[in-house]
């Protein structure tokens, strides 16, 4: 069973909600059948920004265009000689 603990309340939390809870300022505990309760998530404000960075970066990222050929040097036969004025 998990529980999702801030200040003095206490919840009763499925998995499917866990990530809900710990976005919302919670600390998840794990509560085992013979009662042992062990922390397994804190809430940290620094670590929902790092993950909104990592997403951020992940947004960046599948942006950018990969790089083309470099372009090659004409030929003596492509440069043809302008008009002077």
């Amino acid at each position: 069973m998990l529980l999702a603990v801030k200040g003095n309340r206490e919840c009763k939390i499925s998995l499917e909600e866990r990530e809900e809870f710990s976005e919302k300022g919670f600390d998840i505990y794990e509560k085992s059948g013979n009662g042992k309760v062990t922390l397994i998530e804190k809430y940290s404000q620094d670590g929902k920004v790092v993950k909104e960075l990592k997403a951020r970066i992940a947004e960046l990222e599948a942006e950018v265009i990969e790089p083309k050929e470099e372009p090659k040097e004409p030929t003596k036969e492509a440069i043809k000689p302008g008009k002077g004025k």
